[in-house]
């Protein structure tokens, strides 16, 4: 056996900002800045008082709740509400090609509170934040995205180990003892795909929310003493063995320390899950392109993996989370012309008649040739009531390493998302802070309102 959990603790423990190349600092960034904006958006979503109730009136702490939504709290309360926050939108980062992580969901809460809670500064919260996406996201590739076939949640399985690796990071902790903390996260992991089947979606936002606080508490844990399991990863009833129908533990080290998969870091365009994220993109170039209106549209065909197929084909999702999952909803507003809104997939659109109309003329099939989770690949075909018929094969789309997102475009898209809850001056100074970030000594003011910073 290679040990590669200890390897890779020890790797996740020794890091220094001075190691860390600058595109991979600029992408390290990227993902806390677009985090942020998403975190302050979510607390604004319909379903934000269920999770007032479950905080109540929290213990306290230095770990801001973004938006103030109630008083700082501790790490672990911190990181839970934070980490349900980011993903509330379904716009929050992942890898691509997909090997089923969230960083921007799982890392960021957790790096988060633990800095704030120790007056970290902004490079040692940036160092702790790379720490983490080279654990987690080494630790989805190593799975080979076969989690979820078994029926879990794999954002949930992979989460609290890179969670633990940055919050780890920030306490100080030593190799050995951030191996103990992924002996205590393999613990702590958990989620079934279940709410895919139908009912209780929220709780796919609390699997994000719950792989962030596991994470931490799994550090805070392991900085406290207590010794985890060795081998978590690769041992023979560890992570990879247990959860996974195949593995390779060689690609937990792979080109550690030499190649950044900080770097794979994809992040959405819309508000809606990944699977829909090519069609709608798809839409946007076809109806740029061709002059047509929803109500031309006799029928669409988008083709692409079994999983969008069984898991992502719902024609009547009867909820926001649920329609934010639905490939025929995404699409029924792409061709409305709404998916650059946020607000577009909720409510207003699920009881919108014209669109409900719309959404039972588009199917999900299966593609030739289409691969496995990782494959996002989809073939669209519109079928105008003239005649016409439209095509296109999308294998990107902006966002993506391949199709890279400008600093200036994040800006732009962190100014919409903010200024609905910080205003129009709140959320410029914001954004300029956090591209000074490693200029910053303290980082207590991220997460605030503006009257509170």
């Amino acid at each position: 056996m290679a040990d590669e959990t200890s390897q890779l603790a020890e790797y996740a423990a020794g890091l220094r900002y001075e190691d860390i190349p600058p595109d991979v600092l600029r992408r390290a960034k990227d993902c806390l800045i677009d985090s942020v904006a998403i975190g302050y958006r979510g607390s604004r979503a319909r379903w934000i008082d269920i999770l007032k109730g479950y905080v109540g009136t929290p213990a306290t702490g230095a770990s801001v709740l973004f938006s103030n939504i109630a008083p700082n709290s501790t790490p672990e309360i911190a990181a839970l509400v934070n980490g349900l926050l980011i993903h509330g939108l379904e716009m929050d980062s992942l890898r691509k090609p997909g090997v089923g992580v969230h960083p921007g969901a799982t890392i960021i809460p957790a790096a988060l509170a633990v800095a704030q809670q120790k007056n970290a500064s902004g490079t040692q919260l940036l160092t702790s934040i790379v720490a983490g996406c080279e654990v987690l996201i080494r630790v989805g590739k190593a799975t080979k995205q076969s989690i979820e076939t078994n029926g879990f949640h794999a954002p949930a399985i992979t989460g609290p180990f890179g969670s633990a690796a940055a919050a780890g990071h920030l306490l100080g902790i030593d190799g050995a003892r951030m191996a103990s903390a992924f002996g205590i996260a393999g613990s702590m992991s958990g989620g079934l795909m279940q709410f895919a089947a139908g009912g209780g979606p929220l709780v796919k936002r609390l699997h994000l929310g719950k792989a962030a606080q596991n994470g931490v508490a799994a550090a805070l844990w392991a900085a406290s003493g207590m010794v985890g399991p060795s081998g978590v990863l690769e041992g023979k009833y560890g992570l990879l063995n247990g959860f996974c129908s195949e593995h390779d533990a060689s690609l937990l080290v792979v080109g550690l320390g030499e190649t950044f998969e900080t770097l794979s870091i994809c992040f959405k365009r819309y508000a809606a899950h990944i699977t829909a994220h090519m069609p709608i993109f798809a839409v946007e170039v076809l109806r740029s392109e061709n002059s047509f209106v929803p109500d031309d549209v006799e029928r669409v065909i988008v083709r692409g993996t079994h999983r969008m197929v069984h898991h992502n084909s719902n024609q009547q999702p009867s909820d926001p989370i649920s329609a934010s999952y639905s490939i025929p909803f995404c699409v029924a507003v792409a061709l409305y012309g709404h998916e650059a809104d946020p607000d577009a997939f909720g409510e207003q659109s699920l009881r919108h008649e014209g669109m409900r109309q719309l959404r039972d003329r588009i199917s999900v099939e299966l593609r030739d040739g289409a691969g496995g989770h990782s494959d996002w690949t989809a073939e669209i075909e519109i079928e105008l009531r003239d005649g016409r018929v439209l095509h296109r094969y999308q294998e990107d789309f902006p966002g993506t390493p391949t199709m890279p997102t400008t600093a200036e475009q994040l800006g732009r898209r962190f100014l919409t998302l903010t200024e609905p809850v910080c205003g129009h001056h709140g959320a410029k100074d914001l954004l300029a802070r956090l591209e000074n970030i490693e200029n910053e000594s303290g980082i207590t003011w991220i997460g605030q309102l503006p009257h509170a910073a």
